[in-house]
């Protein structure tokens, strides 16, 4: 999955019947891929969900890595942004198996939705008989993976064990048994319900999500539903909130009652280090940082801690990393506490409830502030900071500073005692504090000024518009009273009147309005939650600067999107723009299409062009434009919607400026009831395209001969003399000597286009693949029928030799030219067995150094290869259907051995004068063949040294006859006797498998190569999917050179 944004919709598990009913849970392992590492879990089978799930807890334990990928998880009650990470390659097996499993891509979450309490056990089925040959093994782990229905494989049924009664039934799936349903003997109970599922957003959904937003009142109902999340965290503030000292205290809204955090002071430690290094290379930031602090511990925001309070419980503590941002319109500088620091598989956002949206909406603060003549604006100072946390909660934002901001000092512990900006819960938790500060006191101001805290707040800024300068007052008097009840301050009062203004102190102004002269000087500009605000006409203005985007429908979009006008003023301005997107998203087409946009009302198109956003017109080369095309159709498709969409334009243009103005209300009319259809593209369309692609190369390739054609006769130096051409219709064709021929028209006089262009590639690609990837004369054939390429023959050649699919057909095996004989083979007097080939026995590693040859490359061994042939032979002729013994089997062998070493490496002369070929036994035993058993001998016989002067003789001459009458033989290369392109590193082959179909064989890349002493590489390393191998380049075919490959 690329960057885009996932949409996962997920159902919440009731905690209905947890001891009382199985759910689909087997004990598992896991493991990636590639790894050998393996986890054992229990993996929950949800046949409700379209996604495949595991916890952060067994990411870590696999060290895996995964994409970070914010998704929106939508459950029955609620849907939330979370932040998870994307794994690939998972694999999952039976607990008892080795049989793996892949899965499809998991996404992580910090639980899976079931409790070990739904975990089926075998004390719990033993009270059903029929249950009794089901084994459920029990593992010490915790649910770790969730798998969805996108892994069927998992969850497909090998055997059903049907229920009886109330009981449960099982189920035998590749990775285990599993027990479904009631596990008690009353059959009472409810049963869990869980859905996820997976969406992919595009686009067109992004598109349809901006327009849901600008029309919120399709999402408004009468009461929002909460989640059960969102209605814990209400019961935990409402029941802790206290007041305390002027201001509202809060607990922290955890997740679970009793939180047991991980000792993370040594990440704050680190973070602290990195902070130190941006202060050293800037010093106006560590100047402003410093000053951010010292204010925050002035103000009681935050505390150093007392020595006797260092020591805490363990598991109670948290230290929270911070970091400095700056507004980006305001360059002032805010602290932020990094919650969602991670540490130990944790981090205090992923303990923290997030709460309900209790803001009021933004359209609806704003709407409202256009009720009344009198507009007043104020906000609350450090909204978050004015809510305490309890005490018993305070330790766990601890964080670490440097005393008065002495970086030379060590690092001394701080705690918050506010709710921080960061921390997931705080938003909730002081919109929950300021609407308690009205429930609270409703009964001690009138209902406006409550309703306005109820109603009128967007966060911390209120936007309130009145009837008269009294009411103003009266507002300004009681409202700060209220929300000073709280502890919350307002400030940066603003209002459109001079009067109102006139009333409120100047520290409390906002700082464009402080310093005015309100009898002489204009109003400022001021923002309204996000909007320009003109004060002095009382009226809301923009201020639009559009960057360059791309050409696309992401480009156009981000364009719209970039504008930000809540209330839809700019719709007349923004309508065409989207109306373009809307037809973009319809046709499915990155151009854009004009029809049906641009009304043909004179007054509303001179407004959108006065609105237009203009492009910068470039140049690209055609050669770089026609490169971006690897099929001929594509080409033809994109040429032919150019080619629509430009006469349509054309079209519009003459209509209307045939069109007077009293004709352009019954035109309008006449085009909305008949419109053209331009979501499709027709035959003639097509060739249209493709003649219009032919003329332009046929000018870039044969301008000389279109000139002379046009004028009159063809040159006979020309190289297309001979083939007689006419221009027909504007298109160089073939005139010939075919025009009486039944042939068709496009056949008789085809299009001529150069061997050299890439529209010619193009074609005959396209020609190849159309006749099923046939010869040069079956494409040359088809080609003809409509184009007509001189010498195709060689251009036919190439595009059938870069053809990957021929190639993967058709490629020889690599060789190379004959090595020369090695040495050992070559040089006389060598003993016997100085070099031995070890086939059936395997070699012995005492005091030996081997060097082996190639795997598949029986060649290399040479001689002694072919031998090993000519055992199998002769020991099939001896033994036959036999059925030896040992002893049998010895002497079988050593007959084969005599007719082996009797075999001659010489010619045989047919002079009865000349000697007897030459044989290995004239080496191992000093004759042709073996004699006799020996005659009788005495001790009186005695000619040892006669005899070894004898040997020693014979042996001399078998070495002169081997020199003289073998050696020379051996000097002619029998075949491989030219040197071909070595294999390199990088080049893409295939690799051979005699066992198998050449369409599976697999595909490798070359990663090291072998070479011999003159250079030649003789075998090769390389690296396929699976696997490193080592081969000859006979068992190799090459696909692509690396350079290109």
């Amino acid at each position: 999955m690329s960057s885009a944004l996932v949409s996962l919709k997920a159902g919440s598990h009731t905690g209905a019947g947890i001891k009382e009913s199985a759910l689909s849970i087997v004990p598992v392992k896991v493991k990636l891929g590639k790894g050998t590492k393996t986890v054992q879990t229990y993996a929950f089978l949800d046949g409700g969900s379209t996604a495949t799930f595991c916890t952060e807890e067994l990411m870590q334990q696999l060290n895996a890595n995964g994409r970070k990928q914010d998704i929106l998880l939508r459950t029955m009650g609620q849907q939330k942004p979370v932040s998870s990470y994307k794994i690939s390659g998972l694999e999952v097996a039976a607990l008892k198996g080795n049989g793996y499993l892949k899965l499809p891509d998991v996404y992580t979450h910090k639980s899976i939705p079931v409790t070990q309490e739904n975990i089926p056990k075998n004390e719990d089925i033993r009270k059903w008989p029929y249950l009794d040959e089901v084994d459920l093994t029990p593992i010490d782990a915790s649910i770790g993976l969730l798998i969805g229905v996108n892994a069927p494989k998992a969850m497909e049924p090998w055997r059903v064990i049907n229920s009886e009664g109330i009981g449960p039934y099982a189920v035998k799936t590749r990775l285990g048994w599993v027990v479904n349903g009631p596990l008690n003997m009353t059959g009472d109970g409810s049963a869990a319900a869980g859905t996820v599922q997976v969406n992919r957003i595009s686009v067109e959904d992004l598109l349809v999500q901006q327009y849901n937003q600008d029309f919120v009142e399709q999402h408004y109902e009468g009461k929002k539903v909460m989640s059960v999340e969102d209605q814990r965290f209400m019961d935990k503030v409402s029941s802790s909130a206290v007041l305390e000292n002027g201001h509202y205290s809060l607990k922290l809204p955890f997740r679970k009652d009793n939180v047991n955090l991980p000792n993370n002071k040594a990440v704050a430690q680190q973070r602290a280090q990195h902070l130190l290094k941006k202060f050293k290379k800037d010093l106006k930031f560590f100047n402003e940082y410093k000053e951010f602090m010292k204010d925050v511990v002035a103000k009681g925001y935050a505390e150093v801690i007392p020595q006797d309070q260092l020591e805490h419980k363990s598991g109670k503590a948290w230290f929270i990393p911070h970091h400095g941002v700056y507004h980006p319109r305001k360059r002032t500088l805010r602290v932020v506490f990094d919650c969602a620091s991670v540490y130990g598989g944790t981090s205090l956002n992923k303990e923290l409830l997030q709460g309900p949206d209790l803001t009021n909406s933004l359209v609806g603060v704003l709407l409202r502030f256009r009720q009344g003549p009198i507009a007043i604006m104020t906000d609350i100072e450090g909204m978050f900071h004015q809510v305490r946390v309890a005490k018993e909660d305070v330790n766990y934002l601890r964080f670490l500073w440097w005393p008065d901001g002495d970086v030379t000092q060590e690092l001394v512990e701080h705690r918050m005692t506010v709710h921080i900006f960061g921390a997931v819960s705080s938003p909730s938790c002081a919109t929950f504090a300021l609407l308690k500060t009205a429930d609270d006191n409703q009964n001690d101001y009138a209902a406006e000024i409550v309703n306005t805290i109820r109603q009128n707040f967007y966060v911390d800024d209120c936007l309130k518009a009145v009837s008269t300068v009294e009411q103003a007052t009266y507002l300004y008097e009681n409202l700060t009273n209220l929300c000073a009840k709280g502890g919350f301050r307002l400030n940066k009062w603003v209002s459109n009147h001079r009067s109102v203004l006139a009333t409120i102190p100047e520290d409390q102004r906002a700082k464009g309005v402080k310093t005015l002269d309100l009898d002489k000087d204009q109003l400022p500009m001021e923002r309204a939650l996000g909007a320009q605000w003109n004060v002095e006409q009382d009226t809301f203005t923009f201020s639009i600067e559009v960057k360059p985007h791309s050409v696309t429908r992401r480009g156009i979009l981000s364009i719209v999107s970039s504008i930000y006008d809540p209330l839809g003023f700019l719709a007349p301005v923004i309508l065409p723009a989207r109306q373009i997107l809307q037809g973009l998203c319809k046709t499915k087409l990155g151009t854009i299409q004009l029809d049906g946009v641009l009304d043909d009302d004179p007054e509303v198109n001179t407004k959108i062009s006065a609105n237009a956003v203009v492009l910068k017109d470039s140049e690209c080369p055609t050669s770089k434009l026609l490169s971006y095309f690897s099929k001929w159709t594509d080409l033809m498709r994109a040429v032919a919607w150019i080619l629509k969409i430009k006469e349509l334009l054309l079209q519009l243009r003459g209509q209307r400026m045939n069109t007077t103005q009293g004709q352009a209300k019954q035109e309008r009319k006449r085009k909305q009831q008949v419109k053209p259809n331009i979501a499709k593209l027709s035959v003639s369309d097509l060739e249209k395209a493709e003649k219009a692609i032919v003329c332009f190369v046929q000018r870039q390739s044969y301008p000389d001969e279109i000139e002379a054609l046009t004028k009159g006769t063809l040159k006979k130096a020309s190289h297309l003399y001979k083939l007689d051409p006419a221009m027909v219709d504007g298109v160089l064709r073939v005139g010939g000597r075919l025009s009486r021929s039944a042939l068709p028209e496009e056949t008789k006089h085809p299009m001529i286009l150069p061997k050299s262009s890439q529209i010619a590639t193009l074609i005959l690609r396209h020609v190849h693949h159309k006749v099923g990837h046939g010869g040069r004369n079956h494409m040359l054939s088809t080609l003809r029928r409509r184009f007509w390429i001189p010498h195709a023959n060689s251009a036919a050649r190439t595009v059938i030799g870069d053809c990957m699919t021929c190639k993967r057909q058709r490629q020889q095996p690599g060789e190379q030219k004959m090595s020369d004989l090695p040495a050992d083979r070559i040089i006389a007097d060598l003993p016997p067995f100085t070099d031995v080939g070890i086939d059936y026995f395997g070699p012995m590693e005492d005091g030996i150094k081997w060097i082996f040859n190639p795997p598949y490359g029986a060649h290399h061994g040479g001689v002694w290869e072919r031998l090993i042939q000519q055992v199998k032979r002769v020991l099939c002729t001896v033994v036959g259907q036999q059925v030896l013994d040992e002893e049998a089997l010895h002497t079988a062998l050593c007959e084969v051995e005599a007719v082996l070493n009797d075999r001659p490496i010489t010619p045989s002369s047919g002079d009865l004068n000349d000697l007897e070929a030459l044989t290995p036994n004239h080496l191992l035993q000093l004759k042709a063949k073996p004699l006799l058993p020996p005659g009788l001998f005495t001790k009186n016989d005695q000619y040892a040294r006669r005899r070894w002067r004898q040997v020693q003789y014979i042996a001399d001459l078998f070495w002169k006859r081997w020199v003289k009458e073998y050696l020379p033989l051996m000097q002619a290369r029998q075949k491989w006797n030219r040197a071909k392109k070595s294999f390199a590193v990088g080049d893409l082959v295939l690799v051979m498998d005699e066992s198998a179909p050449r369409n599976v064989w697999p595909l490798g890349r070359i990663i090291e190569t072998m070479a011999d002493s003159k250079g030649f590489v003789r075998r090769v390393r390389l690296k396929t999917q699976t696997a490193e191998l080592e081969r000859p380049i006979t068992k190799l075919c090459l696909l692509l050179e690396g350079a290109t490959a």
